[in-house]
Formats: C-alpha cells, sequence, structure tokens
C-alpha cells in the first residue's frame, strides 16, 4: 500500500505503508493498494481534523527527492486544469509562491512564471471510473538559465461507486453509464517541485 497526505493522489512512487502513520495535525490521508499484473486499487481517503489545527502541509510533489540537499522550489497554479479538457503534453502556468535563493543570493522572484507538463490524462469512464491528470514539472528560468526542476504528481477525480459497469435506466429506450468524477486542479494550487545538487552543479561550472 502507498499513501499521500499532501493532497495528490499516491501511486508507487508514494511512500509505502510499512507501519503506524503518525499524525499530529489535521491531515488528508489517501491510500492505495497496489499489486503486481493486478488493477490497482480504487484511491481510499479519509480526513483526520485536528481541532485548532491548521491542515498538515500545503500540496507537495508525490515523491520528494531522497538527497537532503535538495532545495524545495515552492509554486502555485496560475489557471484551472481538468481532466475533461486536458490532453497530454499540455503546458500549465505556475507562478513562483516565494523568491528562490541560492547561497544567500534571489535566483527568482516571488511571481516569475513556471510551468508544469500534462504527461497523462484518463477521461471518466463507465463502471464509475474517475478521470486522472498526471504532470511533470519543467526547467525553471532563473537568473543563473534554465534550471531543471525534479518533481511530478497524480490528481484523481472521486471513483463512483460500484466501480463495475451499472446502468441507469432514464425515460425510453436509452441508459446511461454511471460516471466517476474528473480531476480538477483549481487556480491557487501549491505544488512543490526541487532543485538537486547535480543539476546545480551543472549549470553553475
Amino acid at each position: 500500500m502507498y499513501y499521500t497526505s499532501n493532497g495528490w493522489t499516491p501511486t508507487a512512487a508514494s511512500q509505502r505503508y510499512m507501519g503506524p502513520i503518525t499524525i499530529d495535525s489535521t491531515t488528508h490521508l489517501q491510500v492505495v493498494a497496489i499489486a503486481p499484473y493486478h488493477i490497482r486499487s480504487l484511491v481510499v481517503s479519509a480526513v483526520y481534523t485536528f481541532p485548532n489545527s491548521p491542515a498538515s502541509a500545503e500540496q507537495a510533489s508525490a515523491a520528494a527527492p531522497s538527497d537532503p540537499n535538495c532545495i524545495p522550489v515552492h509554486l502555485v497554479f496560475a489557471q484551472d486544469v481538468s481532466s475533461r479538457t486536458a490532453e497530454i503534453g499540455d503546458k500549465v502556468l505556475l507562478t513562483l509562491a516565494d523568491d528562490l535563493t541560492l547561497n544567500g543570493a534571489v535566483i527568482a522572484h516571488k511571481g516569475d512564471a513556471a510551468t508544469v507538463t500534462v504527461t497523462q490524462v484518463e477521461k471518466t469512464g463507465a463502471g464509475g471510473a474517475p478521470g486522472e491528470i498526471d504532470f511533470q514539472a519543467d526547467p525553471l528560468h532563473t537568473s543563473l538559465g534554465l534550471l531543471n526542476l525534479r518533481g511530478a504528481a497524480t490528481l484523481e477525480g472521486q471513483a463512483s461507486l460500484p466501480n463495475a459497469t451499472v446502468l441507469i435506466p432514464v425515460v425510453g429506450d436509452f441508459t446511461l453509464f454511471r460516471h466517476g468524477k474528473h480531476a480538477e486542479i483549481k487556480t491557487g494550487t501549491h505544488f512543490t517541485a526541487y532543485l538537486v545538487p547535480e543539476d546545480l552543479a551543472a549549470a553553475t561550472r
């Protein structure tokens, strides 16, 4: 099983469940089960609310690099994205949420433009299947030049159970299939990508 607590949908690149999960602030926990040669489970989610506690963390990339020297780059979506209309290869506009500094110098300013690329789109489907959007961070323009960003995430809409083809009768000789909900990323959603040391070293040589 794999889980996230940052608002994005868990994948096999997410944190693997190995034991009890400590939660000490309001958290949106999502879990999937993945087995070889099987279709992964539906996403199961729950919101754990602690009185007088803010949400635990802004949305971040599904899998942060393991290198502790990576520099987080906080971004905000500047446009809505929906699995209803998105296509693979679409560029989506974000902006920097904070100044990006390196060794005390600002190399990109809050509000500067950034983009992510849509890498996979799944439309809603019969049987309650939800929509899905996958994306990855694009290189960022900085005063040092174009720097590679590491970071990708997945957002899945809500499934409409049961997740098997269900016919819903309507007036006349027609029937409709039950569909899940589209994945919707709203303007203002936070996303964190990362600068990794080897990319920085290559750019500053």
